[in-house]
C-alpha cells in the first residue's frame, strides 16, 4: 500500500502543509472559521536515487536485531588533509573526493580523489556571478593566473577540466554530472561534464538541460540561428524559439514541448500532442509517468500519461482594484497534478470558490463541494481521501471536513466556546488522520480522533517538514511531518507515527558542527524515508520508515551528502579516527 500512496501538491510544491485557520467559538456542534487557508510549501533541490553496485561488506555486527556492515575506504595519510577537508564525497563503487585548504598556504587548496591529487588550486570571488551558484558546484582555478578552472558536482567524486574561462552559470544533476557555462571575454562555452556542447556570444547563450542519474541527457542550445534540441549529443529537433518542459529519466524516456507559431506541441519518444496554448508546468517521473499543464485565453488543459483533458474553464474572481476602486476580474485558477504511475494519476482544479473543487481520478471527474481541499491522497486499493473546507451559512463561517471516498465527516470542535484553530498534518484513504488544535497557549495533538499526546504548551510545540532533510525526491511519498512536542520529536509518515525521538533541531548547515538533535543525513524517495539524528558525541539514531530504529556509536563524523537510500539498505559514510568507512544498515 505504501508504495502506491501519493499526495497532490500545488504548483512547484513537493511538501505541503495546510494551515486551516479555524476559530472555534460556536456551540459544540458548530464550527465558525475565518475564510482563509494558508498553504506553505518548500521546493528542495531534487536528487536522484543512487543504487549500490555490489559492495563487499566486512565486519558484520548485530545490534537491536538490525545488521550493520562496515567497509574500510581510506585512511588519512598523516597530514590531516582528509580529516580537515571541508567537503568530502563518496560513492558505492569506492570512489572518494576530499577538498581541503593547504596548511600555511593562504587561499591555496587541494582536490584529492582515489585517482589523483590536484594541488595547489586557487579560489576567487569571480568564480560565479551569482554567489548561490557556488553552492551546487565545487570549482577552483588551476593556477594563480585564474585562466583555467576545475569543476565538479558538489556530491560527485569526478573532477572535470581544467577548462578556460570563468563560471557564468552552473546546473548540476544526479550524483556526479554537471552542466556548466564558462565565459572568456565575449565568448561563452557550454560543457556537460567534460564534453563541449556549444560556443557562442555570451549574450546569445540560452540553454536548458536535463540529465538523468545514469547520464542520459536532453538539452537545448541556441546554435546557427535556432534553438536545437539534443538527445545524448544527437540532434533530434529544432525551433525558432526556446523549448519548454525538457526532462529525461534513466529509462531514456523524455518529454519536451516545442514552440510553433505561438503554440506548443508536447513530445514523448513516440507521441506528439497539440497545439497547446501554453506550458506552465511539466514533470516526468522515473517510471515514465508524466504531465503537462497550462492556461491561456481563459481555458486550461492537463495532459497526463498520454491523456488530454482540455476545455477546463479558467476560474475567475472579482475584486476591487486598489488604485481605481473599480471591480476587476482576475485569474484564480489552481491546478495540481500528480502522475504517480504510467496508468494512475490524480489532478484537481477549481472553477470558482462557489462551484467547488473538481478532482479527476484516472479520468473519473468528482465534483467536491468545497472551496479548498488539501492533502489529497490516493491508494490503488483503498481509494482517495482529503481535507476540505466550505462555507456553512448556519454558523456564517467555514467548516473543516475529512472526505474519504466521497464520504465526509465534519471535524469536531475542540471545546465549547474555546477559541482555537485547527491544522491538518496528514490523512489517508483508510480514514486515518493526524491533526492538532492550537489555542492561545496550548496545543492538543490528535491521531485518528484520539489524543496522541497530553495537552502541551504552545511554546514547547513546533513543526518542521521534509525541507529540513538533505535530500528529497520528486517521486517520494511525502506524507512526512516532523512534530516537536516538549522534550521529544515525532515523525508522521505514511499512516504511522514514530516512537518518541530525541528532540530534533532541523536548523543545521553543512559547515556547522552538528549538535544533539541535528539531522546529519536523510532522504525521502519512492522507497520511503530515513534520517540520522545526532543523539550525543559519537552517537546517532537511524530511523527508517518509522519501522527501523538503529543506534549507531563510535563514529566521529557522518557525511550526509553522500548517503544513499537503496532497495533493502541505507548506505552512508563516516569517519572513525583517521579512517573513513562505508556503512550499510539493512531494512
Amino acid at each position: 500500500m505504501a508504495a502506491e500512496m501519493t499526495a497532490i501538491f500545488f504548483k512547484n510544491s513537493r511538501t505541503l502543509f495546510c494551515n486551516f485557520q479555524l476559530i472555534l467559538f460556536a456551540p459544540a456542534t458548530h464550527l465558525v472559521a475565518v475564510t482563509k487557508v494558508m498553504f506553505t510549501y518548500h521546493m528542495n533541490k531534487i536528487k536522484n536515487i543512487v543504487l549500490a553496485f555490489g559492495c563487499f561488506w566486512v565486519l558484520p555486527l548485530m545490534a537491536e536485531g538490525q545488521q550493520l556492515s562496515e567497509k574500510f575506504i581510506v585512511r588519512d595519510l598523516g597530514d590531516s588533509l582528509y580529516i580537515k577537508a571541508f567537503r568530502s564525497a563518496f560513492d558505492t563503487t569506492g570512489n572518494y573526493y576530499f577538498e581541503t585548504m593547504l596548511p600555511g598556504k593562504a587561499a591555496k587548496f587541494a582536490m584529492m580523489t582515489n585517482r589523483k591529487k590536484i594541488a595547489p588550486v586557487f579560489t576567487g570571488g569571480s568564480i560565479a556571478i551569482m554567489p548561490y551558484k557556488a553552492m551546487i558546484a565545487d570549482a577552483f582555478f588551476s593556477d594563480s593566473t585564474r585562466r583555467k578552472i576545475y569543476y565538479k558536482n558538489k556530491t560527485g567524486t569526478t573532477i572535470y577540466g581544467p577548462r578556460g574561462g570563468k563560471i557564468r552559470e552552473v546546473l548540476d544533476y544526479g550524483h556526479d554530472h554537471i552542466a556548466i557555462e564558462l565565459s572568456t571575454g565575449g565568448k561563452s562555452s557550454l560543457y556537460i561534464n567534460d564534453s563541449l556542447v556549444n560556443v557562442t556570444d555570451t549574450l546569445k547563450q540560452a540553454w536548458l538541460c536535463s540529465i538523468s542519474e545514469n547520464g542520459n541527457m536532453l538539452y537545448s542550445v541556441y546554435k546557427n540561428g535556432s534553438y536545437q534540441l539534443f538527445l545524448n549529443h544527437k540532434l533530434i529537433d529544432s525551433a525558432a524559439t526556446q523549448f519548454a518542459g525538457i526532462n529525461i529519466n534513466d529509462n531514456g524516456f523524455y518529454i519536451y514541448a516545442k514552440p510553433d507559431n505561438g503554440k506548443y506541441y508536447a513530445h514523448t519518444p513516440s507521441k506528439k500532442f497539440g497545439p497547446l496554448a501554453a506550458v506552465d508546468l511539466a514533470d516526468l517521473k522515473g517510471n515514465n509517468a508524466y504531465y503537462f499543464r497550462g492556461c491561456a485565453e481563459s481555458q486550461c488543459y492537463v495532459l497526463v500519461n498520454d491523456k488530454m483533458f482540455s476545455g477546463i474553464a479558467e476560474a475567475q474572481i472579482i475584486e476591487e482594484d486598489a488604485a481605481t476602486g473599480t471591480a476587476v476580474s482576475r485569474s484564480d485558477e489552481l491546478i495540481s497534478v500528480e502522475a504517480f504511475s504510467p496508468t494512475d494519476f490524480v489532478f484537481t482544479y477549481n472553477q470558482s470558490k462557489t462551484d467547488g473543487i473538481f478532482l479527476n481520478l484516472n479520468g473519473k471527474v468528482i465534483h467536491t463541494p468545497y472551496s479548498y481541499i488539501g492533502f489529497v491522497a490516493y491508494d490503488k486499493q483503498l481509494g482517495y481521501a482529503y481535507y476540505g473546507i466550505r462555507y456553512d451559512s448556519t454558523i456564517q463561517g467555514d467548516r473543516l471536513y475529512t472526505n474519504v471516498n466521497g464520504k465526509e465527516r465534519v471535524m469536531p470542535p475542540l471545546k465549547r466556546k474555546v477559541p482555537s484553530h485547527t491544522q491538518c498534518v496528514s490523512i489517508y484513504p483508510d480514514s486515518a488522520s493526524v491533526y492538532y488544535y492550537e489555542t492561545k497557549d496550548t496545543v492538543f495533538l490528535y491521531s485518528n480522533g484520539a489524543p496522541l499526546y497530553k495537552p502541551v504548551s504552545a511554546k514547547k510545540f513546533g513543526t518542521w517538514d521534509a525541507s529540513s532533510l538533505p535530500l528529497t525526491h520528486t517521486e517520494g511519498l511525502e506524507y512526512f511531518a516532523g512534530l516537536n512536542v516538549e522534550d521529544n520529536s515525532y515523525i508522521v509518515y505514511n499512516n504511522t507515527v514514530s516512537k518518541p525521538l530525541t528532540l530534533i533541531n532541523p536548523d543545521y548547515g553543512r559547515l556547522d558542527e552538528p549538535k544533539k538533535g541535528n539531522i546529519v543525513a536523510g532522504d525521502i524517495s519512492p522507497l520511503g524515508y530515513y534520517i540520522i539524528i545526532v543523539t550525543g558525541p559519537g552517537k546517532y539514531l537511524l530511523v527508517i520508515n518509522n519501522k527501523v530504529y538503529k543506534e549507531l556509536e563510535g563514529i566521529d563524523q557522518i557525511f550526509g551528502e553522500s548517503a544513499c537510500f537503496t532497495p533493502g539498505a541505507v548506505i552512508f559514510y563516516g569517519r572513525k579516527g583517521s579512517s573513513f568507512y562505508e556503512y550499510r544498515v539493512a531494512y
